[in-house]
């Protein structure tokens, strides 16, 4: 018998063995998700249907933190065994485990997505859409982690050569038996300094927005942290004790792909101008792009250079493509990363409309824009029937079980005057007994048809807050919650929820709050004949 086909036996062996452990570690590995799962279901029966968005939220989290446990228990059953082994780690062991992880935690991958599927539907079917986005951030994970296997198998390699290379030096004896492969090996190893391929430049005050352009080029490239610099977000800063100035020097002239992000902040960025104009001056490749700034604002060196607009779908999709091909790297699948750039656009969407104009003033004097006024106006309150979608969208319906009450407001056009869409506006609002004391209190209620917690008040536009509902003898509100997630794409996570107002409640005011500044005088609405009728009792000044 050669040395291959022994070692292939070795391996067969092992095989079997961490196969059976593997299988004993993970086959009942979501049980206890499924107790607190059955836990929820209880607290959902009693809060109702509105908040199955909630609930279904908090399962696919709880799915997706087992989920995350699969590789801590690989590394330990299938690369353990090869650690401070030098002789152990054989050209078949190692074929062997890089056809293993894809195997491993694909099968890993189905189950979670299985399991998610099954536990939310407890709460209620998800449209195939709403499913889809939460198996995504299963295969995102498991794409990760097979990434994140692949080096530490590639660690355990090098590891076990230099081991060998060590008793070599210590045998001269043994030293002829060293192939070049093998010396070209440690070489790398010895050698090895993380590439850096992509810097973005950007203002500090932009942090939110750089944060989702690098979730987006991680998603559809595959980057690692160490291969993306970006000074003011978490994990892809400068290490500490770094002497700034010269690392950035270094860095900027030296990152193989380089993106300038323009917005009305870093045009008033003295360091943002510095690493444009170094980059620009080194002949080097350059990619500006856009959000809150037009194309015409650009001026100097970068307005003869092509730019992507960060608040658009396709030319985002335009930079994934070209970084790609510059970083010789491969694209995921559009569908894979897509719901990424869309957070882009929503972080471009959620910067704000003063600040922008009031930064663009600073740094081009000489051009000045009047911004015109809104004109939002309550038009009315009315009782509808409701009825409460599968994605928790609240629309009026002539069979709904719910009783709610609208007031509604519109951007009213005033003849060849100018008016102002404002966008994220939030509906606060505040319940009041007869003596006038607050009684309850709702920083976003839900807007009808829509499934967010701000809305956009084009010109002309009609939209109605959902002040109260009742169903049976309770009354109740509908309200979005936004709290932070750490998941992928970390940022806001807005959860549906239910509250109860006390039957002491007479009357409602609804205050209008804009990202902008803007805040509409409060509307006070009669809610003492409730739930038949709701009338405005005034407008406060």
């Amino acid at each position: 018998m050669n040395t291959r086909e022994h070692e292939g036996q070795d391996t067969a062996a092992f095989e079997r063995i961490a196969d059976l452990r593997f299988k004993q570690e993970t086959e009942q590995m979501y049980d206890e998700e499924i107790a607190k799962v059955n836990e929820l279901v209880e607290k959902y029966e009693n809060a109702g249907i509105a908040s199955a968005g909630k609930f279904v939220d908090k399962t696919a989290d709880l799915v997706l933190s087992r989920f995350k446990k699969i590789e801590g228990i690989f590394k330990e059953i299938y690369l353990k065994h090869f650690e401070g082994a030098a002789d152990s780690l054989t050209e078949a062991s190692e074929d062997w485990l890089r056809k293993k992880v894809p195997k491993v935690i694909g099968d890993q991958v189905a189950t979670a997505q299985g399991m998610t599927k099954n536990l939310c539907w407890k709460f209620q079917p998800l449209p195939k859409d709403r499913l889809s986005v939460r198996w995504a951030r299963v295969q995102d994970e498991g794409r990760y982690m097979q990434q994140r296997l692949g080096e530490a198998i590639t660690l355990l390699v090098l590891t076990a050569e230099e081991q060998k290379d060590k008793i070599l030096i210590t045998n001269p004896a043994q030293k002829a038996g060293t192939t070049a492969p093998q010396q070209h090996a440690l070489e790398e190893v010895s050698q090895t300094v993380p590439e850096m391929l992509v810097f973005i430049s950007h203002s500090g005050k932009d942090e939110a927005l750089a944060l989702a352009l690098i979730e987006l080029l991680r998603a559809a490239l595959g980057l690692r942290d160490e291969q993306i610099r970006c000074t003011s977000v978490d994990g892809y800063r400068l290490e500490a004790g770094a002497n700034t100035n010269e690392q950035l020097k270094l860095e900027v002239r030296n990152a193989k792909a380089f993106i300038g992000l323009i917005t009305p902040y870093s045009m008033a960025s003295a360091y943002v101008l510095f690493e444009l104009g170094a980059r620009w001056g080194a002949n080097l490749h350059m990619i500006p792009v856009l959000a809150g700034v037009e194309p015409d604002a650009l001026e100097g060196p970068l307005k003869g250079i092509n730019a992507i607009s960060a608040k658009n779908i396709s030319q985002l999709h335009q930079l994934v493509q070209n970084l790609g091909t510059r970083l010789s790297l491969p694209m995921q699948a559009a569908a894979s990363y897509t719901r990424y750039a869309e957070n882009v656009i929503e972080q471009v969407s959620r910067m704000s409309v003063g600040i922008r104009q009031q930064v663009l003033d600073i740094h081009k004097p000489e051009i000045r824009h009047r911004t015109p006024g809104h004109n939002i106006q309550c038009v009315g309150v009315r009782v509808a029937k409701l009825a409460v979608l599968e994605d928790s969208v609240i629309v009026e319906r002539a069979d709904g079980e719910v009783t709610g009450g609208l007031v509604c407001f519109r951007n009213v056009p005033i003849g060849n005057e100018s008016v102002e869409s404002i966008e994220n506006v939030t509906a606060h609002v505040v319940y009041k007994d007869a003596n006038g004391n607050e009684v309850a209190d709702i920083p976003a209620a839900f807007w009808l048809k829509d499934e967010s917690d701000m809305v956009d008040l084009k010109i002309g536009k009609t939209l109605c807050v959902i002040v109260l509902a009742q169903t049976g003898n309770k009354r109740l509100v509908f309200w979005k919650e936004r709290c932070w997630s750490a998941e992928y794409p970390p940022g806001d996570i807005i959860s549906d929820a239910v509250k109860e107002i006390p039957s002491t409640m007479s009357t409602i005011e609804v205050h209008l709050i804009g990202e902008d500044g803007m805040s509409l005088p409060a509307v006070a609405i009669d809610a003492a004949k409730w739930p038949h009728q709701l009338a405005i009792k005034s407008e406060n000044s």
